[in-house]
């Protein structure tokens, strides 16, 4: 069986018409937000939300849409939590295994046995879908982190903030301050 994340939002590929595609809007409950924080190491998830637009075109699926989340970050200067709001374009493509689009058996095995990768491939080359299936909760979730600042930051906080005090902004000497941080020791 797969793996599932905390936000498993599983699609059937073949619910997907052809012609119009499908929406569809996902939304966390407060135990998987919980989950979520706790699998990304942050303070609080509030909430999770998605909505997408999954696109059929012969064994490829494209989903595009957007994710919404309120969360709780540490700020990286103050090391304070503060609550932000992060928006992210979703923009992902899928396709079925080869072995799955032909169906011989005889393919499918090979399909199985051996697994192609070519190292010339562009990064934006579609993923391969799994078990007829697509976890719309890991990909609303996946471009949600890439939203998310490594570094984050109270609004209106920066780092000289912390990083220079009121003496060393009078007095920019280097020497100065290990004078200070002499007297200190």
């Amino acid at each position: 069986a797969p793996l599932r994340g905390p936000f498993y939002r599983p699609l059937r590929v073949r619910e997907v018409p052809e012609k119009v595609g499908l929406d569809r809007r996902i939304e966390a409950t407060a135990d998987e937000c919980g989950a979520i924080a706790a699998d990304y190491e942050l303070p609080g998830v509030a909430s999770l939300s998605a909505a997408l637009h999954i696109a059929a075109q012969g064994d490829r699926f494209d989903v595009t849409g957007i994710v919404e989340s309120k969360l709780t970050q540490i700020c990286v200067v103050t090391l304070e939590p503060f609550e932000s709001v992060l928006r992210q374009d979703v923009e992902a493509s899928f396709t079925l295994p080869p072995a799955v689009v032909r169906g011989g058996a005889a393919e499918r095995l090979r399909a199985a046995a051996v697994i192609d990768i070519d190292m010339e491939a562009q990064d934006d080359a579609p993923d391969l879908i799994i078990d007829n299936t697509i976890d719309l909760g890991a990909v609303a979730l996946e471009f949600l982190m890439l939203a998310r600042d490594p570094y984050p930051k109270k609004p209106g906080v920066h780092f000289t903030d912390v990083l220079i005090g009121e003496k060393e902004q009078e007095d920019p000497s280097p020497f100065a301050a290990l004078e200070r941080f002499k007297d200190q020791s």
